[in-house]
Parts: structure tokens; C-alpha cells; sequence
């Protein structure tokens, strides 16, 4: 029995110190992007004025009216003044032209549970956190049940290489 404790003794102490090790560096992440970042919340590097769209409206109706001379990539919905998801133009190119006349956004749009929801005063190293999930890399800033804004992981990648040259 001391031979079978003894020799796994050290594998366990080893991974105790690799676990230990491994949140040490996460946490120096943590520090140097928020020192980097600067106090900056979420209002400093938010789109004020996203271009939204109406979640009752057709595809087809929102190429010619919004698509065609706004050229993003992602669009909040709207359904009267509430937020209810996120349109992805990548998902309007995945349905076939001839349904666009006859399919609605919100059919689309991927639903506001699914979105990450970032309020203005929130720390832009937190919501960095939030942002960072693979999938998405967007979310909407909601205040008071009001869409505020529209911040993506790109405002947040220019702000910490602004303040990564700052701090150099």
C-alpha cells in the first residue's frame, strides 16, 4: 500500500501545482488586458447608433432597404422597441433567393436569448469575456429593456491594441 500511495503522491502534487500555475497566468491575462483597456466600460467603444431592423419585416425587404446601402455584418432586431435577437447577414445569404419575399427576420435572426446582452456601465474587460465566445463575438447593449447599442469583439481587439501601444 506505501509503494501504491507513494508513487501517485507526486503526480497528484504535480497537477495540484499545474492547476495553481495555470490560474496564475489567467489571472496576469486579466490584469494586463484591464490595465491595457484602461477603465474603459462599455459606452466608450459601443456603436451608439447601430442600424437596426424591424423583426416583422421580410429578407427580401431588408436587402433593398437596409443591406444594400448599409454593408455590415450584423443587424440588431427590433420588434416595435424592444430587442429580440441579431440578425447575421450570413444567415440572410444561407436561405434561397426565392424565399427572401416570403421569410421574415425574426424567422432568421438569431433570438436575444442566444445573444449576449452587455449593459453601458459594464467593464470592457468584462465584457471582453462575454464577447469571446467563438460563435457569435457581438452583443447588444440593452438598458432598461432599450437596445443602447451594438459592441463587437473588434471595438474591443482596436481599444486593447490602442492601449497596449499606450502602456509600451
Amino acid at each position: 500500500m506505501f509503494i501504491f500511495q507513494g508513487s501517485f503522491s507526486g503526480a497528484w502534487l504535480s497537477f495540484v501545482g499545474w492547476y495553481l500555475l495555470q490560474g496564475a497566468r489567467a489571472e496576469a491575462r486579466y490584469v494586463a488586458t484591464e490595465q491595457a483597456l484602461g477603465g474603459l466600460r462599455v459606452r466608450d467603444l459601443m456603436a451608439h447608433d447601430p442600424v437596426i431592423v424591424d423583426a416583422d419585416s421580410t429578407l427580401g425587404r431588408f436587402i433593398d432597404d437596409v443591406a444594400w446601402s448599409r454593408r455590415f455584418t450584423t443587424y440588431p432586431v427590433l420588434d416595435g422597441d424592444r430587442p429580440v435577437g441579431l440578425l447575421v447577414f450570413g444567415s440572410v445569404a444561407a436561405v434561397p433567393r426565392s424565399s427572401w419575399d416570403t421569410r421574415r427576420v425574426r424567422d432568421t435572426m438569431i433570438p436575444l436569448d442566444r445573444v449576449p446582452q452587455l449593459t453601458e456601465d459594464e467593464k470592457a474587460v468584462d465584457a471582453l469575456a462575454d464577447l469571446s465566445a467563438p460563435s457569435l463575438n457581438r452583443g447588444l447593449v440593452v438598458d432598461n429593456g432599450h437596445l443602447s447599442g451594438l459592441l463587437s469583439i473588434t471595438d474591443l481587439a482596436r481599444a486593447l491594441e490602442v492601449g497596449a501601444r499606450r502602456s509600451a
